[in-house]
């Protein structure tokens, strides 16, 4: 743990230090919420569903762009290398990293709980707490997916490539451009296979509709099993050396942490609960019970 908590602490700082991480850690999502949620009107729209769609989107940035792009510069300036040579596993890397990113996604979803609290009247109420918990539960996956990027590839350039990709397939499939209602039957169909888009309807249900954690409890599920199998996949190809060069049948095997993904999606569009979630949910008070309306044709 000691050896954790050091590294934690160093990445926090390198983080800090290095500007291109700063970025997309910190100033982006700020950027965007400030945009977006504070600056530009939003008639029909409440500030729940613009706040947790703006935390999943610095989540995507912070995940993708922040993590992977990070560890493949430390494993092209052979400082992992150096790492390798103590007693530090891949385990302590993975770990450390995770929680160091992890801190900083914490700071950004303060900053904007409160901003959305004091100056766009976001009321807080009991279900505010377990929809972070779950905002964060899509971070972890979302790291994980960062971790298997950063694990396939050889360069920045490459990881840029990847990371590029990957977020704007998730921004718009995941409801974070376009709420999920909005999208037709088959990209609702797809986003069941999306991390952020679990976070953001499960969150969705349980800060609109104050229901309990155990309403969405597929979602969840589906968010702990993604987290676990990418991070422990990704331990499994984390390379140490910039001389050591992934292959594309390297990055074939790597298409092994989809199987999970894609057997989840199969699950959860099969059962029907999650494009019932989908639909939107309308407010109501802390004692009542959900209200799903039925979706429009």
């Amino acid at each position: 743990m000691k050896i954790i908590a050091n590294l934690t602490w160093a990445y926090t700082l390198l983080v800090l230090r290095v500007p291109l991480s700063l970025l997309f850690n910190m100033i982006v999502p700020l950027a965007f919420f400030m945009i977006y949620a504070v600056a530009m009107p939003h008639p029909g729209t409440s500030m729940a569903d613009i706040l947790i769609r703006l935390v999943a989107l610095g989540a995507l940035s912070n995940g993708l762009f922040g993590l992977s792009i990070n560890i493949v510069v430390l494993r092209e300036r052979d400082i992992l290398r150096r790492y390798h040579l103590t007693p530090i596993t891949t385990a302590h890397v993975v770990i450390s990293r995770l929680l160091s990113n992890f801190m900083l996604f914490l700071v950004i979803i303060a900053l904007e709980v409160g901003i959305a609290v004091t100056w766009c009247g976001l009321p807080v109420t009991a279900s505010l707490a377990p929809a972070i918990v779950i905002l964060c539960l899509g971070y972890f996956a979302v790291a994980g997916v960062g971790f298997i990027v950063a694990s396939i590839v050889n360069t920045v350039g490459d990881c840029q490539i990847f990371n590029q990709i990957l977020f704007f397939i998730l921004m718009f499939l995941s409801g974070i451009a376009v709420p999920l209602e909005a999208l037709p039957p088959a990209a609702q169909g797809l986003s069941a296979y999306m991390p952020p888009a679990l976070s953001i309807v499960a969150s969705s249900l349980v800060m609109k509709a104050n229901i309990a954690l155990s309403t969405v409890w597929p979602e969840i599920l589906s968010l702990i099993v993604i987290t676990l199998v990418m991070l422990t996949v990704s331990s499994l190809m984390f390379r140490w050396d910039k001389d050591s060069r992934v292959t594309w049948s390297d990055r074939g095997k790597a298409c092994l942490v989809l199987i999970p993904m894609i057997a989840i999606g199969m699950w959860l569009n099969a059962s029907g609960r999650f494009k019932d979630h989908i639909r939107p949910v309308t407010t109501v008070a802390p004692s009542a019970s959900i209200h799903v309306p039925a979706a429009s044709n």
